[in-house]
C-alpha cells in the first residue's frame, strides 16, 4: 500500500511539473512576419506534440549581442515543452529546426539550399 501511494504521489508531482508554465527565449532570424505568433505556436506544437494553444507568444526584441536581424522571441509554455524547444533549437536535425520555423531558426549563411559550390 505504501509503495502504491508513493507511486501515485510521484505521478501526480510529474503531472504538476508538466503543467507548470515557464517563460522561454529563443533567438530567431528577423524580420518577423505579422503572423509569426501563430506560425511560432504551430511550429512548436508540430515539433513537440503539444497543442498550439499551449504556446503563448509574448513578443520579440532585437537580440542583445547578436548580429543585426536576429530577434529574441519571448514565449510562455509548459516547462516540458520549453525544455524540448531549447533542446531542438540547438539541433539542426530536429523537428523544430526542419519544420515550419526552419527559415527563422537556421542561420542564413548555413542554409544549404542555396549552395553555389
Amino acid at each position: 500500500k505504501e509503495l502504491a501511494a508513493k507511486e501515485a504521489s510521484m505521478t501526480e508531482a510529474k503531472a504538476v511539473a508538466k503543467a507548470a508554465v515557464a517563460q522561454g527565449q529563443l533567438e530567431v532570424n528577423g524580420p518577423l512576419p505579422a503572423d509569426f505568433s501563430a506560425r511560432f505556436a504551430a511550429g512548436v506544437a508540430e515539433a513537440t506534440g503539444c497543442a498550439p494553444e499551449d504556446v503563448k507568444f509574448l513578443g520579440a526584441v532585437p537580440a542583445k549581442g547578436a548580429p543585426a536581424g536576429v530577434d529574441a522571441v519571448v514565449f510562455e509554455t509548459r516547462s516540458d515543452v520549453l525544455a524540448s524547444v531549447k533542446s531542438q533549437a540547438a539541433d539542426p536535425d530536429s523537428k523544430l529546426a526542419n519544420g515550419p520555423l526552419h527559415m527563422f531558426l537556421v542561420a542564413k549563411d548555413d542554409d544549404d539550399d542555396d549552395d553555389d559550390d
